[in-house]
């Protein structure tokens, strides 16, 4: 734009499909639709299911194995456009002030699919058939942006670092989550949440987040920095969209290893404070030493929950009108929390001829109520440490 002041635009797209399954002996993939090679003697449909009961068994199929490979059959497809439109911006507005600006846009187009060969019970979703043994996203176009300022303020004895930064993502389902809300199924145990009509379209979430930074010498030998900054972190598409338009029922096969989705996730945000000095202890050698406080909120973990238990048990094929409740199952949630306390020193060494050394060592503390999105949701899983403790690591120096 002009001598001071620089402006780049970014726009790109990238589309990927992926499958994965079962194969015939040609290498192509089994999806399972009109395929006469799942059992000897029967045609295996399996995107229209039409043999299931009222117990949502498979008269013909149930538990069939795929007969060419000796596995269970199973299918899965995706397709996923990403589209990225970026401006960013940096301009020395005076000897005093660099001013760096900017914004980001993504939209996803995804279309996960998959079903398996084995009927025991239900698992899955189609707006269809919505007691059939999907496991899809359908087709969610999630987005998020991004945008941020910030001003460099150099003086005389004193460098300031100020800035906002603004973000928000939508996990965009058209029937992302419960019109009642997904923490009511805990604590209601006579909810259906699985009745499409209760469903509601997800909505953007957003966060402001501040950042600060001061650093300062002491002298001619030492100088002092101090820092805050609060984070934004979106969900993992995984977390918001897999499995979260699932039926199941109370049968054996849907305990507490069936894990939804939750497209009302919030995201994770993490306020860190830091204080830092660093010391040049010769020409040649610097240490540096470091404190930090990082307090994390929308920790994500999962929740148990226990419902009322599958009541239709009439023989009979099923038709859509009839009643379908689960029994006990497990959903993510973003109601955790946790903390980590650390410090941090290294020492570096420039010697004459160029070739340099550092040493490290850290020490960290971190506690919270999830560890993992999996461990709270079954004991059988929980781990006696938290993933992110690190007591002690030193790193050896390199040359």
């Amino acid at each position: 734009m002009s001598a001071n002041t620089n402006v780049t635009v970014r726009v790109d797209m990238m589309s990927r499909t992926q499958e994965d399954g079962a194969q015939s002996s040609d290498g192509k993939f089994v999806d399972f639709t009109d395929n006469d090679q799942v059992t000897a003697t029967t045609t295996y449909n399996g995107a229209e299911g039409p043999n299931h009961t009222k117990v949502m068994e498979d008269r013909a199929n149930s538990n069939a194995w795929y007969s060419l490979e000796n596995v269970y059959g199973h299918y899965f497809k995706s397709d996923e456009t990403i589209t990225t439109i970026g401006v960013h911006g940096t301009s020395q507005m005076n000897n005093r002030h660099l001013l760096k600006a900017g914004f980001d846009y993504r939209m996803f187009d995804i279309d996960r699919s998959g079903h398996d060969v084995w009927y025991g019970r239900t698992l899955g979703y189609t707006d269809e058939n919505p007691r059939l043994q999907h496991n899809s996203f359908g087709d969610a176009k999630p987005t998020e942006i991004a945008a941020y300022v910030q001003d460099q303020m150099e003086f005389n004895d004193m460098i300031v670092n100020v800035g906002f930064r603004f973000d928000g993502f939508n996990a965009g389902s058209d029937k992302g989550y419960w019109a009642t809300g997904i923490e009511d199924m805990a604590a209601d145990t006579t909810l259906n949440p699985f009745d499409p009509s209760k469903r509601k379209a997800t909505e953007m979430k957003t966060l402001i987040s501040p950042r600060l930074g001061v650093s300062f010498p002491v002298g001619d030998n030492m100088a002092f920095r101090y820092a805050y900054g609060s984070f934004f972190q979106r969900p993992e598409l995984y977390s918001l969209l897999n499995n979260h338009m699932a039926q199941m029922d109370g049968g054996t096969e849907s305990g507490f290893f069936i894990y939804l989705g939750n497209a009302n996730l919030d995201p994770m945000r993490t306020d860190v404070y830091e204080m830092g000095m660093q010391y040049s202890m010769a020409n040649d050698l610097k240490l540096d030493v470091s404190g930090y406080y990082k307090d994390i909120s929308n920790l994500i973990g999962s929740q148990e929950v226990y419902s009322l238990p599958f009541q239709d048990t009439e023989t009979g094929d099923w038709s859509e009108g009839d009643a379908f409740e689960a029994a006990h199952y497990s959903f993510l949630t973003s109601d955790h929390y946790g903390n980590i306390r650390g410090l941090e020193m290294s020492l570096s060494k420039t010697g004459a001829s160029g070739l340099t050394g550092r040493a490290s060592y850290s020490y960290s503390i971190s506690r919270g109520t999830a560890s993992d999105k999996i461990n709270t949701g079954n004991w059988r899983y929980s781990s006696k440490y938290y993933d992110d403790d690190r007591i002690r690591l030193a790193s050896p120096p390199c040359f």
